[in-house]
């Protein structure tokens, strides 16, 4: 099976993550990337950019999407049926 992507932004080290509904932890991640340099920004950007293309282009989420119907076959019963 293909891998879930459930945090993408700290799976690519393109910035801070925080809690769902924290929104003070938002505040505050959305204040400290203003502080950063404008290097590190960019060097956030390049990382979430090369991340996005080599994890989400049209063959690679075929392929997760294929994978996934796959096991839901499987598990089913169904997937006899289909080969």
């Amino acid at each position: 099976m293909l891998p879930v992507f459930k945090q993408p932004v700290k799976e690519a080290c393109a910035g801070p993550t925080v809690e769902p509904g924290n929104e003070a932890a938002l505040a505050d991640a959305i204040c400290n990337l203003v502080k950063e340099t404008v290097k590190k920004r960019q060097k956030m950007g390049r990382a979430a950019r090369d991340y996005v293309e080599k994890n989400c282009n049209y063959s690679y989420l075929a392929l997760k999407f294929a994978s996934t119907l796959n096991e839901v076959a499987n598990k089913s019963g169904l997937g006899s049926q289909l080969k």
